[in-house]
């Protein structure tokens, strides 16, 4: 996990933390986001959060499939054929997030996304993560 450098003058949401990137996970393993994010003054995620999603990154910026989405009201909602691939811890008094992969497969070795989506006056927080599989390669001895 990566500390962001945080002022003491804020005036717009912000990440404080995010996981490392690339993030490396083992074949048949588990990988796990980790983001944590401040608010405004006086702000709670009840009353300033829209939804806050994790999915496939797509270039030049967006969530091109979100495979899991959280509202404001704590509700999880799990991309269908999902459902036993991604799990999530939060915590909305700490402003901390978790996505976890199970089950790691070469395939999952893709651009992952954070989009923290306010109301529509502002900017939403966005953040990308390079999924990389540890040993991902099989080596094969030839005996002649």
């Amino acid at each position: 996990m990566q500390y962001l450098p945080v002022s003491c003058q804020q005036n717009r949401p912000r990440l404080v933390s995010r996981p490392s990137s690339p993030l490396i996970g083992k074949r048949n393993g588990n990988a796990s986001f980790v983001w944590a994010f401040e608010l405004l003054p006086k702000e709670t995620w009840n009353n300033s959060l829209y939804e806050l999603s994790f999915g496939l990154w797509s270039s030049p910026g967006y969530l091109k499939k979100k495979l899991m989405a959280i509202d404001r009201r704590g509700r999880v909602l799990v991309r269908p054929n999902y459902e036993n691939k991604i799990s999530c811890q939060f915590n909305m008094s700490h402003l901390q997030v978790a996505f976890t992969l199970l089950s790691l497969s070469t395939e999952d070795e893709k651009r992952y996304g954070l989009h923290v989506e306010f109301e529509l006056a502002r900017s939403p927080l966005i953040d990308t993560v390079m999924l990389r599989i540890q040993g991902k390669y099989i080596l094969i001895s030839l005996k002649s």
